[in-house]
């Protein structure tokens, strides 16, 4: 656990009308004014209403997000303190009012690395909650000037190997892969979760010579009937059910159109 000290908190304060923006934890945190009242107040809570939803901001939704900066906020009504709560009870952080409205937000700079579980405390009732981890963008996941790869969605892929899934993938081919020679290739799991940054960061390590031509090729687990995830199957069962899947089905739809390298050295999971 790692704590905020008072100096890093910052209440979500309201812009001058004129340059209203789209809201973000570190744009809010940089307004250097007086707690918002009236009417100000009553237009920073329809902000946050569009910002987070306004039916999800009455759940206790998760908070906004970038990178250190992290922004809560909930609308409830005739409540008296608002906070957000470790579900340890080591750390506590106070929501302020927005005015006469039930909507209630802060913003905080979180230490790097922060990881903690968290829920509301509406008056001592627990509301929504969930788990967050915090790290700042490292230089290699910032775009830098390198020449930028292509990432492709592939059609939906149907599994003979897990019969009955449909899956989402994607391939990322960087800017230096030539015909006449095959590419090393990484599989990322969970691919989703990936595809959004991994390609920059291969996009500047290939363009800095740091490492190889690779593609990249980013799988979710299979979907089956009813919507059923097939995650823990596919990842935890003691087969070699996903290595068949990967090197019968998956990779060799990779290599219609991209060449990929055949030595273990050159793939990895």
């Amino acid at each position: 656990m790692k704590f905020i000290t008072a100096a890093c908190i910052a209440v979500l304060l309201i812009l001058p009308a004129k340059t209203q923006e789209q809201l973000t934890p570190k744009s809010a945190q940089a307004v250097l004014a007086a707690n918002p009242d009236g009417e100000a107040a009553t237009q920073l809570a329809n902000r946050l209403r569009a910002w987070f939803g306004a039916d999800n901001l009455k759940k206790g939704p998760n908070p906004k997000t970038n990178q250190l900066d992290v922004a809560w906020a909930i609308e409830t009504p005739g409540a008296k303190s608002i906070h957000v709560v470790s579900d340890d009870g080591d750390w506590r952080l106070p929501l302020k009012k927005l005015g006469a409205t039930d909507v209630w937000a802060v913003s905080a700079l979180l230490p790097e690395g922060t990881g903690l579980k968290w829920h509301y405390d509406v008056d001592g009732k627990a509301i929504g909650g969930n788990f967050i981890e915090v790290y700042s963008t490292p230089i290699e996941a910032m775009e830098q000037g390198a020449p930028k790869g292509k990432v492709t969605e592939m059609p939906v892929w149907k599994s003979n190997i897990f019969p009955g899934t449909e899956r989402k993938w994607w391939v990322y081919v960087p800017a230096q892969y030539k015909d006449d020679k095959p590419a090393c290739v990484m599989v990322f799991q969970d691919g989703n979760s990936y595809r959004n940054w991994v390609p920059t960061v291969f996009d500047n390590l290939i363009a800095k010579g740091e490492m190889p031509v690779t593609v990249g090729v980013f799988i979710d687990p299979g979907v089956g009937p009813n919507e059923k995830r097939n995650r823990s199957f596919e990842y935890d069962t003691l087969s070699d059910q996903y290595a068949r899947f990967l090197l019968e089905e998956i990779l060799p739809e990779v290599e219609k159109t991209t060449k990929l390298k055949k030595d273990a050295a050159s793939r990895a999971i």
